[in-house]
This record gives structure tokens, C-alpha cells and sequence, in this order.
């Protein structure tokens, strides 16, 4: 079996961990400028992250915890945000010198955890156009099947599909993150999965689909 670089990750469902509930452990922000502004600025980039209006987020979890999270579902479709996480994740970040080009945090503090650091995680959005098309796999999420494209003018542009089996070209193998358009899927780089369970990281799984370079 090929050596995986990347592992597709995704919010925990732990039963453990999720304390009998159905869905996994969320936050939502109480800034409603903030949510406006995230809707109306939905770009592929960093850049309207960092552009982010200046003020104090804050939060509030789901339901109680009985195990604190480090990596927790932000609810909504925001491009680029992906999840809230822990001090200790951002601290992993910086200690792998993770490129400030791949993502950004901006803090919140959540309600009953005010003591605690928590930080909005936006990860820097590849392009679908940059994916190999003709040997990336396609999930058809009408049929549940996967399908594919001979090449970039077949690309499937209007039709129901999301990205499952990519393929990237080489110059993104160096890259610690990487979340395509077209694609729930999130990838993380090997070394930063051996970090997040070597700190006993908790919160994430491990997702279906994967990554390829060539």
C-alpha cells in the first residue's frame, strides 16, 4: 500500500465524547456583525480573515463537556473557517513552524470556559483548477458513487460532485494543510497528525477520501 503523506480529518463523533448526543460538539459565534460579514465576504483566500473586523468574538458550546475539546465543528458554511481549536493546537502549529501562508486564528472566548484560549481556525483554500482532474475521483453525491473527468474541460462545473480521491501536483506536498474547493475533505500532513496524537489531542477523527501527488 502507498504511504499516505496526508490524512483527511474531520470533528470527532466519539460516543465517549459527544456524551450521548447526535451530532458532534459545535460552537456558535454570538457575533452577528462577524457572521454578516464572513457571508458577504465568502472568498477562497486568507485575506477576508485577516480582514476581519476588529472586536472581542465570543461563543457558545452546544452542550457541557465532560472532557475538554481542542478541535471543535464551527456550524455553517463559512469558506476557509473549519473548525474552533485549543491553545494546545495552536501551540503544535507554531512549534512545526506551520506557514502563516496556510492558515490564520483569531480568538473567542466561549461562555462558562472564559479561562480558556480558544481560536477561530481558517485554512487558505486551493483552487479546484489546481487539482489533476484527470486522476482525481469525484463523488457523484446524487448517485453515491464515485466518477471521473478525461481532463480540465470535462471538469465538472455545475454538476453535484465533490472532491474524494485528489490528486495535486508535487509543489503541494511541502504544504501542512490543504482544503480544495469543491471538497469537505481537509487534509493534514503527517507530522501534524503525529503531533496532535502525541498531545493527546482530542476532538478529531480521521475522514474517508484521499491524497495524492505527482
Amino acid at each position: 500500500m502507498k504511504s499516505r503523506t496526508h490524512i483527511p480529518i474531520e470533528v470527532s463523533t466519539d460516543d465517549f465524547l459527544i456524551c450521548g448526543k447526535e451530532t458532534a460538539q459545535s460552537v456558535y459565534i454570538l457575533n452577528e456583525d462577524f457572521c454578516k460579514f464572513m457571508r458577504a465576504n465568502a472568498f477562497d483566500v486568507l485575506d477576508y480573515p485577516k480582514r476581519l473586523p476588529d472586536c472581542e468574538l465570543k461563543g457558545r458550546l452546544s452542550y457541557k463537556i465532560k472532557v475538554k475539546w481542542d478541535y471543535i465543528k464551527v456550524p455553517g458554511f463559512y469558506l476557509g473557517l473549519i473548525a474552533m481549536v485549543s491553545e494546545k493546537v495552536k501551540k503544535i502549529l507554531e512549534d512545526l513552524h506551520v506557514s502563516k501562508e496556510e492558515y490564520v486564528l483569531k480568538p473567542i472566548t466561549i461562555q462558562d470556559h472564559e479561562e480558556e484560549n480558544y481560536y477561530l481556525f481558517f485554512i487558505n483554500r486551493i483552487p479546484s483548477t489546481e487539482c489533476i482532474v484527470s486522476k482525481t475521483g469525484f463523488l457523484d453525491n446524487y448517485n453515491d458513487r464515485l466518477c471521473f473527468f478525461p481532463d480540465d474541460t470535462e471538469f465538472p462545473r455545475g454538476k453535484d460532485v465533490s472532491v474524494y480521491n485528489l490528486v495535486l501536483p508535487n509543489n503541494y506536498l511541502k504544504y501542512d494543510l490543504i482544503y480544495m474547493q469543491y471538497s469537505s475533505l481537509i487534509f493534514f500532513s503527517n507530522r501534524l497528525v503525529e503531533a496532535f496524537e502525541r498531545e493527546n489531542v482530542i476532538g478529531y477523527d480521521f475522514d474517508g477520501g484521499t491524497l495524492d501527488f505527482e
